[in-house]
């Protein structure tokens, strides 16, 4: 068992704990139980984000004094220049929350909800995430979500029922429906364990990972890292950041665009209420 790195500051989930979030305080526990740093992304850890964007400043800081007047091209360019390949996907925009036992590869982290591909399962896909599994079908049955299953079997949508799609858009479910390769997924499980894969995601390597979700009674979900876990050491030196994150985290640091308190407001709101 990996001992737990001794950190003299308060991270993000500890604060969102001590003010009464629910699902950061069983996201704390869970980190505690499996040695995990306590962390869901680098946005929220401004006495953590400054070592790690030093780290990587004599690389990034030449792409971004170059490109860096935005965004989306200085984080293409950046990943073109150092030959970042990323698996060819197709990235779903809407959430998916796990109807069934399913297993997942952690595709992308730094963010919530993170990003999955999903090996097998079913899930349903949704405009809105929920606090609970009965509201989500209940405003299914009522008409104010969209009526949309997938299932995935090895990694591949095996199929798609679609009995009302109108509030997510129908060319995003007709792509869906047609994409015959890999699926990358908002990974959306309701209120009580929303902050967990995001949890884990920062503590496992992208691609090289899985992990396994077990439904139990009424949102009783439990996750369990099949292989992958990556040392607390590397999750704190950022070595878990995939390229793509990794540049999208340094442009915002370098624009000054990162607010400790903000970003946890921000959470905090899009959180399932």
């Amino acid at each position: 068992m990996e001992k737990v790195l001794h950190l003299d500051i308060m991270l993000a989930l500890e604060i969102l704990s001590t003010r009464g979030i629910v699902a950061a305080s069983k996201a704390l526990k869970f980190a505690n139980q499996n040695d995990l740093v306590p962390m869901v992304s680098f946005y929220l850890e401004e006495d953590l984000i400054d070592r790690v964007m030093k780290k990587h400043r004599g690389t990034l800081e030449k792409f971004y004094k170059e490109w860096g007047f935005e965004k989306t091209f200085f984080v293409r360019k950046t990943l073109d220049v150092l030959k970042r390949k990323e698996i060819p996907s197709m990235s779903f925009a809407y959430y998916a929350t796990p109807l069934s036992n399913a297993e997942v590869i952690v595709y992308e982290n730094n963010q919530i909800p993170t990003k999955v591909i999903p090996l097998n399962g079913r899930y349903r896909l949704t405009f809105m995430s929920y606090t609970s599994l009965n509201e989500l079908e209940k405003t299914v049955k009522e008409g104010n979500e969209d009526d949309v299953i997938a299932e995935f079997q090895q990694g591949k949508l095996t199929k798609l029922e679609r009995r009302r799609v109108v509030f997510m858009e129908l060319k995003s479910i007709d792509q869906l429906s047609n994409y015959t390769g890999t699926v990358v997924i908002n990974f959306a499980p309701t209120y009580p364990t929303f902050l967990i894969m995001p949890l884990i995601a920062m503590n496992v390597y992208p691609g090289e990972n899985k992990v396994a979700i077990d439904l139990g009674g009424e949102d009783e979900i439990t996750y369990r890292i099949l292989n992958g876990k990556a040392p607390q050491s590397d999750v704190l030196d950022g070595s878990t950041l995939t390229p793509r994150g990794l540049a999208e985290l340094y442009y915002d640091w370098r624009s000054k665009k990162i607010s400790r308190e903000l970003e946890i407001q921000g959470l905090t709101a899009r959180l399932p209420s």
